[in-house]
């Protein structure tokens, strides 16, 4: 008896631009598969969902939340204190961090402000495969880490 043979998820990676435009790249087609405005904003942080299916970018105060099918904002996380750079998606997609005066979380599917915490300038964040903890690393390679607010 043939097993189906297993469909292999392809690899994708989201880039910003300047510009304001998001584009989702095939990494094992070297093919752009879709391109996107960022409501003409440059993208200073971005990150794309473990589904692949939304990007979440930073621009100024803003964090926004994109469909890549229809290229729409899907919400905006509200209550960031001063410019957005970094952000990230918990691996099981409950929570978004962003990097201002202090890491500020939202639930990602209410889009309702968690507690925030205080931070030092980091210039790398990562949450940990659990969900439970943000690391974030500074200049001088100094890393951290943070109890992310429970859901």
């Amino acid at each position: 008896m043939r097993r189906p043979e297993r469909r292999r998820r392809s690899k994708v990676l989201a880039s910003g631009t300047f510009n304001g435009e998001i584009n989702l790249w095939d990494i094992d087609k070297q093919k752009e598969i879709a391109s996107f405005s960022n409501e003409r904003r440059s993208v200073y942080g971005l990150a794309l969902s473990a589904d692949r299916k939304k990007p979440l970018s930073s621009c100024g105060a803003d964090v926004i939340l994109k469909d890549t099918v229809k290229g729409m904002p899907l919400g905006r996380f509200m209550g960031n204190k001063g410019s957005a750079s970094r952000v990230a998606f918990a691996p099981d997609e409950k929570l978004v961090v962003a990097q201002a005066i202090q890491f500020m979380v939202w639930d990602a599917r209410t889009f309702e402000h968690l507690p925030a915490f205080d931070h030092s300038p980091v210039f790398s964040l990562a949450i940990t495969p659990d969900s439970k903890n943000l690391l974030s690393c500074d200049a001088k390679g100094n890393i951290k880490l943070y109890e992310m607010p429970r859901r």
